[in-house]
Parts: C-alpha cells; sequence; structure tokens
C-alpha cells in the first residue's frame, strides 16, 4: 500500500492534535489538589459542629425545621465554596484575561459608578473594562493589571487587566454565546419552601462525608435531610437560582466546561488550521521526503505552542494570524495569484497580530510594504482597508477601557497603586504585585547574562528548541545559496525581523522587564516567529537528509525539542527543565 506525503501530514496533525485535546480535557491546578483536600476536611469539621448546635436548638425547641434547613444549606454553601481551589485557570496572566471577558459578559460583574448631569440628576454609568468585582471572587486575582481614575472623576480608581483589550473582546464572543445561550434555554426558577415543612423532622445530623472528595460537589442534593424541593443548587441569599441552568465561570464546576469548551474553540482548533497551513507550506519549498515529514514533525510536536494550548493567551493568537498572512502573502508572490481576497486575509491577519502581540507590528509593516511595492493597487484596495478595520479596534477599545490610545504598558504609573481584593470589604487595602516583586520577576541584573541565558541557557531559545538552530542555517542557506530572488527576499526579511525582535528584548529591555517571560517554560514572545522558522527549517534539512549523519543531527535536535516542550505536563507557567537542572546543580539563577 502506498501511503502519500499528505497523509503522513494528517496523521501526524491528528495525533498532535488528540494529544493536545487531551491536554486541554486534563487541565487543572493539580498542585492544588492536597491543599484543597485539607481545607475540605477542615470545613467538613466545621460544618458537623454547626450542625450539632443547631440540632440541639431545634430539638430544644428554639427554631424551626425551615430555618435549620436554610442555616445548614447556606453553611454547606460557603464552607464549600472556602474549600475550593483546584481551578482550569492556570496564571495570573490567564485570570487576567478572563477577568475582562467576565466583566464583558457576565452583566452582575460590571463596575458601576454614580454620575450627574447638567441638571443634577443621579444616574449611574457602567465602567467598561473594569475587573474590581472579578477581583472579589476567588480563583479570579491578578497581578497581571493597572490602576487609574477616569478623566472626569480622578479621585476614584479602578482596576483593569494590564493587556491590551481587543483580544479579550474577540475572545468574549464564545464566552457570551455559552453565557445567553444557556440562560435562554434555562429560564430562572423560583425556590418555593414547603408549607408542611416545619412539621418536618430531621432523620440524621450526619450529611457530609468524612474523606475529601476528589472533586468538591456544589450540589445541595447532598443533604439527607433536605425534601426533594430544597435538592437544587442555591444562587443566593433570596432563595433564587440565579439563571438556573446557566452556564457560567462563576460556577467552580461549569467553569471546567466553559474553560475547556473555550480552549478548544480558540486555541485547538486554529492551531490544527495552522498545522495544515504549514504542513502545505513545507511541501511547497521542501525537496525531499525525509525533510518534509521531518518538518511537519517538528512543529506538530516540537514547540511550546502544544504546550500553551491549555491557557488562554496571546502567543498562540499571534502565531495563528502570523500563520494564515504568510499563508497569503506565499499565494501571492510565489504562486502569483493576486486575487483580492488574498490582500483582504493578509490585511487583516497582519495586523490582528500587532492587536495580539505588540511586536508583530514589524511583521505586519513589512508585509504591508512589500505588497504594496509588488501590487499596489490591490494593496490599497484589499490590505490597507482590513488594516485599517483592525488598527480602529485595537485604539477604540483601548479608548474605551482606559480613555488613552496607548496600551496599559505605555502607562508604567498605572503598575504602582493600592487596591481591595473586594470593593465591599473593609480590609486593609493591598499593594500591588509590582512595588516588591518576586523570583524572576526582579529582573536580570546582567544585560549580558540575560542574552546568553536567553540564547542557550535555562531559557534558551536554542538550549531548548535546538531545532531553531537549523532554522537559521537554512535562512541564511536561502539568503545566499537559495536561486530564487523570492527565497532570498524571504530569507532576508525573516531575518530581520528576528534580529529586530531579539534586539528588543534582549538589548533594549531595561532590568524589571529582562524576566525571561516570567514564570514560563520558554520565551514565550518569540512563539510568533515559530511560523517563519519552521517553514525555512526546510531547507537546510533537504541538504542533511541526504547523509545518515545529517539525519541523525535533525533527529536529535528534534527529540530535545519535543521533550522541552513536553516536560512541563501539567502546567505551562512553570520553568524549564534546564533551569531546574541549574537549580539542582547549584548553578546561580534567579528565584
Amino acid at each position: 500500500m502506498n501511503i502519500s506525503r499528505q497523509q503522513i501530514y494528517g496523521l501526524l496533525i491528528l495525533i498532535s492534535a488528540s494529544i493536545m485535546f487531551g491536554r486541554i480535557m486534563a487541565v487543572d491546578r493539580v498542585d492544588y489538589k492536597e491543599l484543597q483536600n485539607y481545607k475540605w476536611r477542615l470545613n467538613n469539621k466545621l460544618y458537623k459542629e454547626k450542625n450539632e448546635r443547631l440540632k440541639g436548638r431545634l430539638e430544644r425547641g428554639e427554631i424551626k425545621y425551615e430555618s435549620y434547613v436554610r442555616e445548614m444549606k447556606k453553611t454547606h454553601q460557603s464552607l464549600t465554596k472556602d474549600a475550593q481551589y483546584n481551578t482550569p485557570i492556570l496564571s495570573g496572566n490567564d485570570r487576567s484575561r478572563w477577568g475582562t471577558i467576565r466583566v464583558l459578559v457576565e452583566p452582575e460583574l460590571r463596575v458601576k459608578r454614580k454620575i450627574k448631569d447638567i441638571n443634577g440628576n443621579e444616574s449611574e454609568q457602567i465602567v467598561w473594562y473594569a475587573i474590581d468585582n472579578v477581583q472579589g471572587e476567588k480563583g479570579f486575582d491578578t497581578i497581571d493589571m493597572v490602576k487609574h481614575s477616569l478623566p472626569d472623576d480622578p479621585e476614584v480608581g479602578y482596576l483593569y487587566s494590564s493587556k491590551p483589550p481587543l483580544l479579550p473582546t474577540l475572545m468574549a464572543i464564545p464566552y457570551a454565546a455559552i453565557y445567553h445561550g444557556s440562560n435562554w434555554l434555562f429560564k430562572s426558577k423560583e425556590i418555593e419552601i414547603s408549607p408542611d415543612l416545619s412539621d418536618t423532622k430531621p432523620e440524621s445530623a450526619e450529611v457530609v462525608p468524612e474523606v475529601a472528595p476528589t472533586e468538591i460537589q456544589n450540589d445541595s442534593s447532598e443533604f439527607e435531610t433536605v425534601p426533594d424541593s430544597l435538592a437544587v443548587k442555591f444562587g443566593g441569599d433570596s432563595g433564587e437560582v440565579s439563571g438556573l441552568g446557566t452556564i457560567s465561570l462563576a460556577d467552580n464546576e461549569e467553569r471546567y466546561f466553559v474553560v475547556r469548551a473555550m480552549l478548544v474553540l480558540i486555541n485547538l482548533i486554529p492551531v490544527v488550521f495552522c498545522w495544515v497551513l504549514l504542513s502545505r507550506l513545507i511541501e511547497q519549498f521542501g525537496k525531499d521526503d525525509w525533510s518534509r515529514i521531518f518538518c511537519v514533525a517538528f512543529i506538530c510536536f516540537g514547540t511550546f505552542l502544544s504546550t500553551f494550548i491549555v491557557t488562554l493567551n496571546n502567543h498562540i493568537p499571534a502565531m495563528v494570524c502570523v500563520t494564515i498572512t504568510c499563508y497569503a502573502v506565499v499565494r501571492i508572490f510565489f504562486d502569483d495569484k493576486v486575487r483580492l481576497r488574498y490582500f483582504f486575509v493578509a490585511g487583516f491577519f497582519g495586523v490582528l497580530a500587532f492587536a495580539c502581540d505588540l511586536p508583530t507590528i514589524s511583521f505586519g509593516f513589512v508585509v504591508g510594504l512589500l505588497l504594496l511595492i509588488k501590487h499596489p493597487r490591490q494593496t490599497l484596495a484589499g490590505f490597507v482597508p482590513m488594516a485599517m478595520i483592525v488598527f480602529a479596534g485595537f485604539f477604540a477599545t483601548n479608548y474605551v477601557a482606559h480613555h488613552d490610545i496607548r496600551p496599559a504598558y505605555g502607562n508604567k504609573e498605572w503598575y504602582f497603586f493600592e487596591y481591595q481584593r473586594s470593593p465591599n470589604q473593609n480590609a486593609e487595602p493591598l499593594k500591588s504585585y509590582w512595588y516588591n516583586p518576586q523570583g524572576v520577576d526582579k529582573g536580570e541584573s546582567s544585560r549580558l547574562v540575560y542574552c546568553v541565558q536567553s540564547m542557550v541557557g535555562h531559557h534558551g531559545l536554542f538550549s531548548l528548541t535546538p531545532v531553531f538552530l537549523l532554522s537559521f542555517l537554512g535562512l541564511f542557506l536561502w539568503l545566499f545559496w537559495g536561486g530564487d530572488l523570492r527565497l532570498r527576499v524571504s530569507a532576508l526579511v525573516i531575518l530581520v525581523i528576528s534580529v529586530v525582535v531579539l534586539a528588543f528584548y534582549l538589548l533594549l529591555m531595561g532590568q524589571n522587564q529582562r524576566s525571561y517571560g516570567g514564570v514560563s517554560s520558554a520565551l514565550r514572545w518569540l512563539f510568533w516567529l515559530i511560523p517563519l522558522w519552521s517553514v525555512a527549517l526546510v531547507g537546510i534539512v533537504d541538504k542533511m537528509a541526504k547523509y545518515a549523519t545529517g539525519r541523525g543531527i535533525c533527529l536529535i535536535f528534534l527529540l530535545v525539542s519535543i521533550f522541552s516542550a513536553s516536560y512541563p505536563t501539567w502546567n505551562p507557567w512553570t520553568h524549564p527543565w534546564l533551569y531546574q537542572l541549574m537549580i539542582y546543580l547549584k548553578f546561580p539563577v534567579l528565584m
């Protein structure tokens, strides 16, 4: 039976997609499980003590059974919520975006302020994108936030995600469909107390299991003493189940469904689509069967994109946008397809990449310039209008959020503030994390050390993913011996963009920004360049595949790359294996 290369590509992509889907379905903060189990056992004890006290008062006739049921249900809800630590949201970086998504979709979380019109009439106004109310919810606190006031009220400050708001706004669309769609399907229902409830006697006070379950259940049906009419999940003290059936991030159990569904929609499906596009480009530029299959295997298994598939981040969407733009540009430059749709695609996704990851502006600018030189009429008719639409959305959402077209990154003073975890609390105010950052967030004091560690050290581009060494060799091969002028120009463009981005992060950043991307398993700010480097890889592998030694070197590099990407099994927001090894060997590293 003859198997085509395309069938092998499809098999590799299918295996990669299945692995990534499995990781999404298993996403969880497994490091919190022991803490959660301890808290569950402690709260079980507290619950039983209160149950005994109220049961005694009930037997003495001091309270009615109706009050007993209500109080114990309220206690169960409170203690259960207090014991919940496990979450599918893995870091403050994730929570920053999830917070913005929630305030855009869930009306009760939106911050409101009192304003007066010119006649002195008072009304409420929504402070869009403010995440103050989300910060009060367990599991949604974040260090990636800023605080500033509004122009007409400089005395009151509000908390916002530090991330540019266009991407979270787009990400809120599928959550809005889940939230409002489920709310439409399952309308709110009132819970009524049975009139004969006061005559009912409790059968047992032993209502909480001694052993902590592996997953906390938020369902009151565990209460043996509660009649069926009350064996439902309470949404508040009023006795109303808020949106019975509404699927939201507010509920700990439903949170897993929402997060996993959105990761599939936002991360997995677009990434698999990109693997298909990249396999087509590799097929087009490659010359040898072995090298083509090697390059497709690398993009499927050897990069950190699959590692970060379980988090809501900006790097995967940026990579997706760059891949789609590259595909459209190749169709225009190499296949001479000057249909307007390719210019629309290049303009929209080339600039949307910038909205996801700001340094990609260099990529979008170069693409637009090359298209303008080669095909000015189509570029002005297709690329420019789509680019303007995305730019307008980027700056408009930024202005709505911050009353400033500059991203929050451009206002460093916004990072230093005091705040309360919830506006309803009277506790002592907390200080922003950035007053006293810890570990790698302090920043590498030596620029030279930072450059070395970022290239060939514990967070090294080439030490963790040595296949990229071959990518740069492939770029030089295309540049000097590519033959086709278009290949040589492409290699030059990719090299220039790569050097500019590396110089920006390695040479221009201050100490507090030389943090290796924070607690992260890789230099995530380079992820959007992976499609460019992966396609350039095929040129040099074509040459090396002719020799057994060359194939052996390629396979060793691939194995190391796959190992590095697979090492952070549960959470990509951990340090890479080389960092952990250096700590074990007592090498000096930022901790």
